[in-house]
């Protein structure tokens, strides 16, 4: 990396370029509104009791508990199945990476008829329960809840539970082994839906040894954000495993601190080789920065994708960046339909599954020009087709094997769309 450094006043204003294009970019899309043996069934006994009796008292559900299981469930499924009012939530709004969350989980609900009330935390821990208590107090038939902070999740069972409503869990679980366990034997959970972001950060770490780096520094989100935390420590133990070494890591307690933190960061290391970063922003502040100074040589790695990130791609900005964990929310939200229609899908211990291993794609020169297309118009890049061979009412034959070959070959389907 030459000596040379953007001055603080210009990466900002880069910087905030960046983030303007980004807003943009998100605002010119569409934003519309088992036991695989055994998986016929309705789920297990204790699921389908408290899961469905008293899941809902609003009268725009047209009745409530076993009646919404008996109208949807049945030999030949229901395509014209009852809607259902959903609680979900998002970490905060404007930044691209979870903006999409949110469209990705309107689009099932838009598709199959559901009525979503998407909490905006702002950023703030304390907001991720008090927002839920409100929601709680509509009495929705179900809870799809997104939480960087994994601490707060046991506190989520508990309210769920108190009002026994059910709920899924997107892309964060808890880390604490035996409230993890504790959810995962409560009747009312009905699964959860992850791309590994360690596996994320690992992937970025191997490619970024197979590209000659030796030394690297890493910009995230504060200490204590599940998927930033495991994404970080994914690519260090990577680089590192291979003979690199990480110089340093810098956390940001939040966005705005993104471009300041990336100029403290290269300026203390002046003579790293190369840069991850473990979300959206953090990726725009560091590309911001080289691009503003063409002497700059290192190479940059990051996880999560917006359009304009894709334009610093193909011009030599970003070496490669890796996303899709986006659509996490709006798989598990399919298993919560599935619930409420009588079909629990079920993991092969005969509880609610755990899918922690949607297949994420990597964006580097040789295919940015595809995802550019495909991020011009969308950002799901699935049909409603594949939707919907994911819900019982459309697809009786829906199994846990189903999902599997959902999780899995994502990225395929990704890579190879039109």
């Amino acid at each position: 990396m030459k000596k040379k450094i953007v001055s603080l006043l210009m990466a900002g204003m880069l910087a905030a370029a960046m983030v303007a294009g980004c807003g943009d970019a998100g605002n010119n899309q569409e934003m519309p509104k088992e036991d695989a043996s055994n998986n016929q069934q309705e789920g297990s006994d204790d699921a389908n009791v408290q899961g469905s009796d008293d899941a809902s008292g609003s009268d725009e559900t047209d009745g409530q508990g076993s009646d919404k299981a008996d109208a949807n469930g049945g030999e030949e499924g229901n395509a014209e199945g009852k809607s259902y009012s959903f609680a979900a939530n998002i970490w905060g709004s404007g930044a691209y990476p979870l903006d999409i969350m949110v469209h990705a989980n309107e689009v099932v609900a838009e598709l199959t008829g559901m009525k979503l009330d998407t909490a905006d935390n702002q950023f703030t821990a304390d907001k991720i329960i008090s927002d839920l208590q409100g929601q709680l107090a509509t009495n929705p038939d179900g809870v799809i809840m997104f939480s960087v902070v994994d601490t707060v999740l046991g506190n989520v069972q508990q309210l769920c539970d108190a009002q026994n409503i059910p709920y899924v869990l997107d892309t964060n679980f808890p880390s604490d082994p035996d409230v993890w366990q504790s959810v995962k034997d409560d009747p009312l959970f009905v699964g959860g839906v992850a791309a590994s972001p360690y596996e994320m950060g690992k992937e970025l770490g191997e490619l970024a040894l197979a590209d000659g780096n030796k030394t690297a520094i890493i910009l995230g989100a504060a200490l204590g954000d599940y998927s930033h935390d495991q994404r970080i420590l994914g690519f260090q133990e990577a680089f590192e495993a291979g003979g690199g070494k990480v110089q340093q890591v810098m956390h940001c307690s939040d966005p705005s601190e993104s471009t300041t933190k990336a100029n403290d960061l290269i300026t203390a290391n002046q003579d790293a080789d190369c840069a991850y970063a473990s979300g959206g922003d953090y990726l725009s502040a560091l590309a911001a920065i080289k691009a503003g100074d063409s002497s700059m040589e290192f190479m940059i790695y990051g996880t999560d994708v917006a359009p304009d990130l894709i334009d610093y791609i193909k011009d030599g900005v970003i070496k490669a960046m890796n996303g899709g964990n986006h659509i996490n929310g709006a798989i598990a939200q399919c298993l919560l339909i599935n619930y409420l229609d009588g079909h629990q899908i079920l993991g092969e211990d005969g509880k609610a599954p755990v899918l922690d291993y949607l297949k994420c794609y990597l964006i580097t020169p040789d295919n940015a020009e595809h995802f550019a297309g495909l991020y011009a118009n969308e950002s799901c890049f699935i049909t409603d087709e594949q939707w919907q061979s994911l819900l019982y009412r459309y697809n009786p034959d829906v199994t846990l094997e189903t999902y599997d070959s959902f999780l899995k070959t994502y990225a395929d389907t990704v890579y190879n769309m039109k």
